[in-house]
């Protein structure tokens, strides 16, 4: 994805080039999640969209989604070292 994650306390900084961080871009919010998983099934059982599969990155799993009042969320679920 030829991106770079850093989290520091709750905060998600993504890097990296503009073409890949374009998509990413267009998020309002990163929401941490426990499953990401899960996320994806209760966010479509209530009406919102999947922009991208659920991606995973060597510290966690990342998902965008276009909630049915248009907001597009970062979805990152954190995984253990």
């Amino acid at each position: 994805m030829n991106l770079e994650l850093a989290m520091i306390a709750r905060t998600v900084i993504i890097a990296g080039d503009a073409e890949s961080r374009r998509l990413y871009e267009s998020a309002s919010a990163t929401i941490l999640v426990d499953s990401i998983q899960e996320a994806a099934v209760y966010l479509q059982q209530h009406g919102a969209v999947c922009l991208t599969e659920a991606k995973r990155t060597p510290r966690s799993w990342i998902m965008l989604a276009k909630h049915p009042d248009g907001l597009i969320a970062e979805y990152v679920q954190v995984v253990p070292e």
